[in-house]
């Protein structure tokens, strides 16, 4: 069992827990949230170049990529200073689990 820590419950987490069945906890809906979330990443996600990865990073870089972020993260490359027409098309065509993943793995 990994040590207790301190989590603040903004609104996805309210939301997540409200509906608790009888006998749920919170700590578990919240981890097996998580654990359906991480099996989502593994087996989703994009075949990228490191050229491609460096955009991404340089596109990302001081932002919060939020679900709308995330959805329109081929118009935030196409609208960069790169030329970068094969990752647009690459991300255009990706599902949105295969951006949450590459966001995820891409540490934003």
């Amino acid at each position: 069992m990994a040590k207790k820590s301190s989590v603040y419950f903004g609104p996805p987490l309210i939301e997540l827990t409200k509906n608790l069945k009888r006998g749920d906890s919170v700590s578990g809906r919240i981890n097996r949230t998580a654990e359906r979330y991480l099996a989502i990443c593994r087996r989703n996600g994009l075949e990228l170049t490191d050229e491609e990865r460096a955009i991404l990073a340089d596109v990302l870089s001081g932002t919060w990529a939020d679900p709308l972020l995330i959805r329109h993260l081929a118009d935030e490359v196409d609208d960069s200073d790169h030329d970068a027409q094969e990752l647009v098309e690459k991300l255009r065509s990706a599902s949105f689990p295969d951006l949450v993943a590459l966001v995820e793995e891409l540490g934003y």
